[in-house]
């Protein structure tokens, strides 16, 4: 996710990608879904847990633009439905 979000608004600040062979702590399935569909549950962990200590997440070679772009907009829609429900509500 925020390999996305920053190559969507910050490109000039992504170092390119290195392919990896380590992609942290194994998690169920439903735990490892995509960011921007809606997934059942949502499991909690500690960074330390999650990559081992690596500090490192998931895979950033999946990171896009276009989902940068999609997530931008998702959290600004929201944003703006939440200011117009306070603006309403008084």
């Amino acid at each position: 996710m925020e390999t996305s979000l920053m190559l969507h608004l910050f490109p000039d600040t992504v170092r390119a990608i290195p392919p990896r062979e380590e992609t942290g702590q194994a998690m169920f399935p439903w735990a490892t879904g995509d960011l921007l569909t809606a997934e059942r549950a949502t499991l909690y962990a500690s960074m330390c847990d999650r990559t081992g200590g690596s500090g490192v997440d998931g895979d950033p070679a999946l990171a896009s633009v276009e989902r940068g772009a999609a997530i931008t907009s998702l959290v600004v829609d929201a944003l703006a439905d939440l200011a117009l429900s306070l603006k309403r509500a008084g």
